[in-house]
């Protein structure tokens, strides 16, 4: 008896094992993707109160078979069956098809936590219109080997929490977060990179990222680190001077496009195996020096236009900067000054080089309202900056006409000027005369209101200017951040505003404008407008109840309104519609500082049909104790109904045969699915509890 009791034991226990299968289901009506570990489900099986329209199941769910022998490490949702092509990823080719487009919703069931993928590469590449990943704590990643392209062009997605990843395990981190353009952050500061090879555009293309720690990366197997952080124009910072370089053999473009990066330190790269250079720099346009003195171009094979236009860029230390070839790397780059070899024991004027800097005859001064100090127009740069350079071996200051004008504005007018350099021990006293030409430059100068604003999608936005100031501007040109705006160059200024619309569909979050005043061919400085949009923005739960998010608190009374009107006694939170939501609604929010305001209006058209069988839920959402009644519409309660409650996650919770018209429960804090069992139909329903 106790051997059949044992073996009947280890039957189920391997029943219930095997039940247990990894899946990819795609929910059509609802447009996500859910990752689920338990039973497995099959087309037109109910899966959370939607019909499943697609499942990829078992071990190699995230993978395209190409025949009985051959599998790609590439999700099927993603790709198109690939095809054996030698050198391409994984010993395949493939074409993204066009079901991404398709994926709005990201779900990590909580089963998802018990499963262990060892690879996710492409898991949501291309997914242009995924709007939120939910559960992303339920995707356990230490033995993910291969993150390639995880979130590749997610250009939707305006948050990615990836702060709980381990990955140990990982082996590429290449294009990982490639495109994801509107993302404002990233917390990678805890990856553990000791096994990563390649880092190939890892951040490439995040415009919207203002700042990044990879200070701590562990990158000394890495072989590619081209386009890593191309791009990224809101980075101003980006501390690389822990890399270990040893191995990479590629920095094509690594910081191209880094436009807001004002100085670089690499010079504890190793670069004795790097083969390419090309356009590591080009388009840093706030670049102004950058320490590169230890680089080896023992392996360089070509580094074209390295740093072309780095128009600021006024300081390099460098050392030797010869290709193998024999090719001078800055050959392009003849405004750039401070070629001297790099030398740490020299503290002396060679290492200043002041004939390189400045031309000795005659040098035009502007004056403008925008630079409060000196600039030295036909100079090759600034002798603030030369001075603030050589600050480590001595003093430099100019004089014009015997008073030091460091700090202060030369009015217009010529001008005797003498640049002295002294040495800190004494040694060096150099000086030398000239005479200069001081000229005011037109300018545009104008002010408005940049604080933040809030806005709704598909408002229109004017921006008010006053005081404007010397050259009265014509036309505006401006840039948005974020895609999917419309950039407006040379529109017409009509003198007093710029006018422009939000997008109806934006996704809510920050955004940026960047504009100019223009007038023939001068410009204003560049003027930045910060804007939030959907910053309250309405949501809907279950076809029937409509809610303003308030994770902070920081609303306290609402009163609803539908098609323009008032919704009378509608003044919780949440606002329920019996029969389902039908118009456009919106609340009318007052805040913890008594400020009162209008929600983003949200149209819904979701009506129930009110003479099928139905469960009424009220109040809904509920508070944790409170009663709440579940009413049966449509059913004749004599012909036996009984009541199915679950938490969101599946557990039971509670059954009620017999059930009558109106029924009663109270519940704890949580998410609640149930349905009633009648004609042998369920009829679902759900139950919201908050306190």
């Amino acid at each position: 008896m106790k051997r059949f009791l044992l073996i009947l034991m280890m039957t189920l226990v391997s029943v219930f094992a095997s039940a247990q299968t990894p899946q990819a289901i795609w929910t059509e009506d609802n447009a996500t993707l859910t990752f689920f570990y338990g039973r497995l489900y099959a087309v037109g099986d109910d899966f959370n109160g939607h019909k499943v329209t697609l499942v990829w199941s078992g071990p190699d769910f995230n993978k395209c078979r190409y025949d009985d022998e051959h599998t790609a490490v590439v999700p099927p949702w993603i790709a198109y069956e690939p095809s054996i092509a030698p050198n391409a990823y994984n010993g395949y080719s493939f074409s993204y098809s066009d079901f991404p487009d398709r994926i709005k919703y990201a779900v990590f069931d909580n089963s998802f936590y018990n499963y262990r993928m060892k690879e996710a590469p492409f898991l949501f590449a291309m997914c242009k219109n995924l709007v939120s990943i939910t559960g992303i704590e339920n995707f356990k990643t230490e033995q993910v080997n291969d993150m390639t392209c995880l979130f590749y062009n997610c250009e939707s997605l305006p948050e990615i929490d990836v702060s709980g990843f381990d990955t140990r395990s990982c082996m590429s981190m290449r294009k990982m977060f490639c495109g994801c353009n509107i993302v404002p952050r990233l917390d990678v500061c805890h990856f553990n990179t000791s096994k990563v090879e390649d880092m190939m555009a890892m951040f490439a293309d995040c415009f919207n990222l203002p700042e990044l720690d990879v200070s701590g990366f562990n990158t000394a197997r890495v072989t590619d680190m081209s386009y890593m952080f191309a791009n990224c124009e809101l980075l101003k910072e980006i501390d690389v001077s822990g890399f270990n370089t040893s191995q990479v053999q590629d920095m094509y473009a690594m910081f191209a496009g880094c436009v807001s990066v004002k100085s670089l330190d690499v010079s504890g790269f190793n670069t004795q195996k790097v083969t390419d250079m090309s356009y590591m720099f080009s388009d840093c346009d706030m670049l102004e020096s950058i320490y590169i003195h230890n680089f080896s171009t023992r392996s360089l094979q070509v580094c074209e236009e390295m740093f072309s236009a780095c128009d600021r860029l006024s300081r390099i230390y460098c050392g030797n900067t010869w290709t193998a070839d024999g090719t001078d790397m800055f050959a392009e780059s003849e405004k750039l000054v401070g070629f001297v070899p790099y030398d740490a024991s020299e503290t002396g004027i060679a290492m200043a080089n002041p004939k390189k800097y400045f031309t000795w005859d005659k040098i035009t001064i502007e004056k403008s309202e925008f630079d409060q100090g000196v600039t030295w127009a036909e100079s090759p740069i600034n002798p603030t900056e030369t001075r603030m350079a050589v600050t480590q071996s001595g003093k430099f200051s100019y004089i014009i006409d015997g008073k030091n004008v460091t700090d202060q504005i030369a009015e217009p007018g010529k001008y005797n000027v003498t640049i002295r350099f002294k040495s800190g021990d004494g040694k060096i006293d150099y000086s030398q005369d000239f005479a200069i030409t001081v000229i005011e430059v037109p300018y545009i100068a104008a002010d408005f209101d940049d604080s933040v604003r809030n806005y709704c999608g598909g408002e229109e936005v004017e921006i008010l200017f006053s005081n404007i100031r010397n050259v009265k501007p014509d036309k505006y040109s401006i840039h948005f951040s974020a895609g999917g705006f419309k950039d407006e160059s040379n529109a017409v200024f009509n003198g007093k505003s710029i006018v422009f619309n939000i997008p109806e569909n934006i996704q809510s979050g920050d955004y940026q404008a960047t504009f100019v005043l223009k007038n023939s061919e001068i410009n204003s400085a560049e003027m930045t407008l910060k804007f939030t949009i959907g910053a309250n923005a309405l949501k809907t739960k279950w076809d029937d109840v409509v809610y303003l998010p308030n994770p902070e608190g920081k609303f306290i009374k609402y009163q609803w309104y539908r098609d323009g009107e008032e919704i009378y006694g509608a003044k919780k939170q949440f606002y329920n519609e019996l029969d389902g939501l039908d118009g456009t609604y919106y609340a009318m929010v007052t805040d913890i500082d008594g400020n009162e305001f209008k929600t983003c209006p949200l149209t819904v058209n979701k009506k129930i049909d009110s003479s099928a069988p139905r469960v009424n839920v009220y109040p809904n959402p509920a508070t944790p104790g409170e009663q709440i009644t579940l009413q049966l519409e449509n059913m004749d309660v004599s012909r036996g109904v009984s009541l199915l409650i679950f938490t969101s996650s599946g557990t039971f919770v509670k059954r009620i045969d017999n059930a009558q018209t109106s029924n009663y429960l109270t519940l704890s804090k949580g998410g609640y699915m149930g349905y009633a069992v009648y004609k042998g139909e369920n009829v679902s329903f759900k139950i919201l509890v908050e306190k």
